[in-house]
């Protein structure tokens, strides 16, 4: 599954400026963090960011397209997760501003620190996703976990998954 932001209380939402259509060379889930490089043609050029801080977040992707080869089918699941913004394709990211809160699943955490994400716990994003650690790191994009709750996600035919759901706020960037 890919990783899955919620918005909870973003700056983003009242103030168009912090707002940016991007593109990057590889896959961007939903949640991840992004650093800024160059602008042509009313886009920005982004990359994954590994540390630093001044960090943008990626938006759920608005196309729900799967690819398969060189080919884009639409409407294959109708589980959000299964989706990505896909390389060189627009996508939609947003300025983190401090004490804005957003919810993650467990999509955007490296696998190996799933199991270690708790209430008081900071998020820190590196090539793998965000990984946990006990106390913010300096000068670099931070989360603290408030909460552990469940997002329910529809699935095949009837029903619905309940998955966790991190309730973050960003301390610095």
């Amino acid at each position: 599954m890919s990783g899955y932001m919620i918005e909870k209380r973003i700056n983003a939402k009242d103030n168009d400026a912090l707002n940016r259509s991007a593109v990057c060379a590889t896959d961007v889930d939903g949640g991840t963090l992004v650093s800024m490089s160059s602008y042509a043609n009313g886009v920005f050029t982004v990359a994954k960011s590994t540390s630093g801080s001044g960090l943008y977040m990626a938006y759920n992707p608005s196309e729900h397209f799967t690819k398969i080869g060189t080919k884009l089918f639409a409407g294959l699941s109708e589980d959000p997760r299964d989706y990505t913004n896909l390389a060189t394709r627009t996508l939609d990211v947003f300025e983190l501003k401090v004490h804005d809160m957003v919810g993650l699943t467990d999509g955007n955490i490296a696998s190996g620190d799933i199991t270690s994400v708790t209430v008081n716990s900071y998020l820190e994003q590196d090539s793998t996703g965000f990984r946990v650690k006990s106390t913010p790191t300096a000068s670099t994009t931070s989360l603290k976990v408030l909460a552990i709750g469940v997002q329910p996600f529809p699935q095949a035919g009837i029903g619905m998954e309940f998955a966790k759901l991190y309730i973050c706020e960003v301390v610095q960037n």
